[in-house]
């Protein structure tokens, strides 16, 4: 199967895009999510200050943005199979274009609005996915590891 697309890893990218169709619902809107993310911190500290919970949720809503399109990427790599490095860049369109939609789609729900700059954390994302992938890959293969030691 080598250079060819693994359609198994397509079905899991499949898979995987479906809950992010799903996070972008009125159901995890900002308001929505600041709410659990206080009632989580107010069970720590009942006294925690409103900045602390608004920064608190910024940082849990934009690190799923880049965890989840890091996700993306290594996916559609695997998919990729012995041809990932000539179509990295055909990943990277992949995730603007779910990215994209995924913000296209957030602006027809209540209580939410798109974003550039979601869509610049998903890139981010997607960049981090493909050097982890990159450097996984080199690990793995003989050029990428250290010559033997010689006595």
């Amino acid at each position: 199967m080598k250079g060819h697309i693994k359609k198994r890893w397509l079905w899991v990218l499949a898979a995987w895009l479906l809950p992010i169709y799903i996070l972008s619902g009125s159901a995890f809107s900002d308001f929505k999510s600041g709410v659990m993310v206080e009632g989580v911190l107010r069970s720590f500290d009942p006294g925690v200050e409103k900045e602390t919970v608004r920064t608190a949720n910024l940082m849990l809503r934009k690190g799923a943005h880049v965890g989840i399109y890091t996700v993306v990427a290594i996916i559609a790599l695997m998919a990729m199979g012995s041809r990932w490095r000539q179509l990295t860049f055909r990943v990277i369109l992949l995730a603007l274009c779910c990215a994209c939609l995924d913000e296209l789609h957030q602006n027809w729900e209540l209580g939410r609005t798109a974003s550039l700059t979601d869509v610049i954390w998903d890139l981010n994302g997607c960049l981090l996915g493909i050097m982890a992938f990159h450097g996984l890959d080199m690990l793995r293969t003989p050029r990428g590891s250290l010559p033997p030691l010689r006595s």
